[in-house]
């Protein structure tokens, strides 16, 4: 079978080397003026990447680079070595879709930067739409309850500001797709993304003492994931492990693919939590300079950056939700001085393919709430002031609560004293699924709803979705709140019967 990837040997090799080394062009400082040209094919082609390159025999040089960290690829990585076989100009179309570079590091780099833009958008754009859902909810709740009232001028006016709450979710909802980017899941073997990673970040070590090391097991470790996902979370990790080495002196990266079975979190768990089921533990640790301990809560942030002008705060941001999306965690531990250590935890199953299903089905009787006590829970007082006025005209008693560590309370003074729980999931101390596991292990058979104004994210999750007996997303009309009730309380007697 023909190897395309591989660059063909000349025939005239011998002589095309012998004429590059008579220009004495390798390894000579940048050049200012042939800076601006590939700034300029950058711009102009509107890549990310453009390079002159040239090419001995092992080795592409970039004489000037734009976008690209390292000073040189291997020969077997090189564009140019394909291109120099023909006098005519080379065009490649869809490098993505060629198989002599479909599997290039330099592709894949293109790939994953367009894939942390979009991460990056969609982490905004979820906060956002988080936010306004919030503001939605109260407003169409507090709508919905005005339809109740005898006045047909209150219930006109209350319908029209139903009818701009919709069109204002629908736009949020367009707001999260707008950085949404569906997960291409399949099988992938984790030890094949470690070992690229590795290579794309190896050359870019412009410092001799400096190195990266790859500990795989010798049998495959199978997921099902997005690789460009995985490889975008391990090759941030690594990428900033490598700018955190001293200049000048020894440094080291390891990356180690572990049984996460065998292992507890070398530091906090700052992302997310340990999966329940199988998962692997992806190490990322180096010798640089560490992290101040007032910073390690900070370093998951949007905006935060410890790099001045030349960071922007946003990958670490992205790694963290890719890989809470994934049903994973990541665990921190770090010395200023000593260095970092990155655990990832990544699901050996796919979230998506074990979640279970949260469909709301219609409310058989509009009473299903009546005289039942319904402990709400929520950060935001003006959501939970609709809930507790819808859940009133619902018939139900309900018990605001503005604080997870206080409904925790509330329930272990009394456990059976409550028939549903409606809890938010982003939430100051407890979330949503903290909360969840320990009302569950108080009380087994306690209804739990789950109201969140990004409902999919949440469902997602692996070891989060079955937390819940049903899902609802913000904003909720009365009837929607009641079904969902409804759903939750029948789901709660079935998995304890």
């Amino acid at each position: 079978m023909i190897d395309l990837a591989t660059p063909p040997v000349l025939l005239d090799e011998t002589q095309r080397l012998a004429a590059l080394r008579a220009l004495a062009v390798l390894d000579t400082p940048p050049d200012p003026a042939l800076d601006v040209i590939t700034r300029l094919a950058a711009d102009r082609f509107d890549t990310e990447i453009a390079l002159i390159s040239l090419v001995d025999e092992h080795r592409q040089w970039f004489k000037s680079r734009h976008g690209l960290d390292a000073c040189e690829t291997s020969r077997a990585d090189s564009f140019c070595a394909h291109s120099i076989t023909s006098d005519d100009v080379m065009v490649v179309p869809d490098a993505t879709a060629d198989p002599r570079f479909a599997a290039n590091p330099l592709v894949m780099r293109e790939q994953l930067m367009l894939a942390q833009r979009q991460e990056a958008v969609g982490q905004l754009a979820s906060g956002i739409a988080h936010d306004f859902n919030n503001l939605i909810a109260a407003i169409a709740g507090t709508a919905s309850l005005l339809e109740g009232v005898a006045d047909d001028h209150v219930r006109r006016h209350a319908l029209r500001i139903q009818s701009a709450a919709q069109t204002a979710t629908g736009l949020v909802d367009k707001l999260l797709a707008l950085g949404r980017r569906a997960p291409d899941l399949k099988l992938v073997d984790l030890r094949a993304i470690l070992a690229s990673v590795r290579d794309l970040v190896a050359p870019s070590l412009a410092d001799a003492q400096h190195r990266i090391e790859v500990d795989l097991p010798p049998a495959p470790v199978l997921a099902r994931a997005d690789d460009t996902e995985v490889m975008q979370v391990i090759l941030n990790l690594a990428l900033n492990a490598r700018d955190a080495l001293p200049g000048g002196k020894d440094g080291r990266i390891a990356i180690s693919l572990l049984d996460a079975a065998d292992h507890q979190p070398a530091g906090d768990v700052l992302v997310g939590s340990l999966p329940t089921g199988p998962a692997a533990l992806i190490r990322v640790s180096d010798t640089g300079c560490g992290i101040d301990p007032d910073d390690l809560a900070q370093v998951f942030e949007p905006f935060y950056t410890r790099k001045g002008d030349a960071g922007t705060g946003l990958g670490l941001a992205v790694v963290a939700g890719i890989v809470d999306n994934a049903g994973g965690a990541i665990a921190l531990f770090s010395r200023l001085g000593e260095g970092a250590v990155f655990e990832v935890w990544w699901p050996l199953q796919s979230a998506v393919s074990e979640q279970p299903s949260h469909s709301i089905v219609e409310a058989a009787d509009a009473d299903v709430l009546a005289g039942k006590a319904v402990l709400v829970v929520d950060d935001n007082p003006a959501v939970v002031d609709t809930l507790v006025a819808m859940l009133e005209q619902a018939g139900a008693e309900p018990g605001p609560c503005l604080d997870s560590a206080d409904a925790l309370a509330a329930v272990v003074e009394d456990p059976q004293a409550w028939s549903l729980v409606i809890t938010d999931y982003d939430m100051p101390g407890l979330n949503g699924a903290a909360l969840a596991r320990q009302l569950r292990d108080i009380r087994a058979d306690l209804p739990l709803l789950l109201l969140s104004a990004l409902p999919r994210a949440h469902q997602r999750r692996t070891g989060e979705a079955e937390l819940f007996d049903a899902v609802l997303g913000k904003p909720a009309s009365m009837d929607a709140l009641v079904a969902a009730a409804r759903t939750a309380i029948a789901a709660a007697r079935k998995r304890t019967v």
